[in-house]
């Protein structure tokens, strides 16, 4: 996916770019991670791992946390919202992560960005009647309740609870 919004980024230039140079320069030194042995070459050799995060709940993220937990000069940068009841939101208010039901207390720093990651409502209204699903499902996010309002006179929505497990 980060092959393709680079991509998407270059073919845009120069109108979403200021140096589209730049940007390649930068490519021209990201080695992707596309199988176990890449994973274990980045584990050993890079000074910097993006990885998706999924709000630390699961994913690629857990593995390079679990390596780098006790090492205080590494650190994790969280560049979105952190859900409530989400690792990530763990991390933020008590310095904790739960990893496969143990509490762990990483000794890495921690930095966090306020860049947004997500459509607001209005532009999700918009996404969900373009698509005009039969059912629409909120997995997660702070007001999910008000979008469901927003889409329950149109749509049928589902609103699962944390660890329920859902069949449509």
């Amino acid at each position: 996916m980060g092959r393709k919004v680079n991509d998407l980024y270059l073919d845009a230039a120069p109108g979403y770019l200021r140096d589209r140079r730049s940007l390649e320069r930068a490519l021209e030194k990201v080695n992707v991670v596309e199988d176990p042995r890449d994973r274990a070459t980045a584990q050993e050799r890079a000074e910097v791992i993006v990885t998706t995060g999924g709000m630390l709940d699961g994913g690629p993220v857990l593995h390079y946390l679990g390596l780098r937990q006790k090492d205080p000069t590494s650190a994790v940068f969280l560049v979105g919202f952190q859900v409530e009841d989400s690792n990530g939101r763990q991390l933020v208010e008590r310095g904790t992560l739960t990893v496969a039901g143990v509490q762990i207390h990483p000794k890495m720093q921690l930095r966090t960005f306020d860049f947004s990651s997500h459509a607001g409502h209005s532009d999700l209204v918009a996404l969900v009647r373009k698509v005009n699903p039969s059912k629409v499902v909120l997995m997660h996010g702070d007001q999910r309740e008000r979008l469901a309002e927003s889409l329950a006179k149109e749509y049928t929505v589902v609103l699962p609870k944390k660890g329920e497990d859902l069949t449509l």
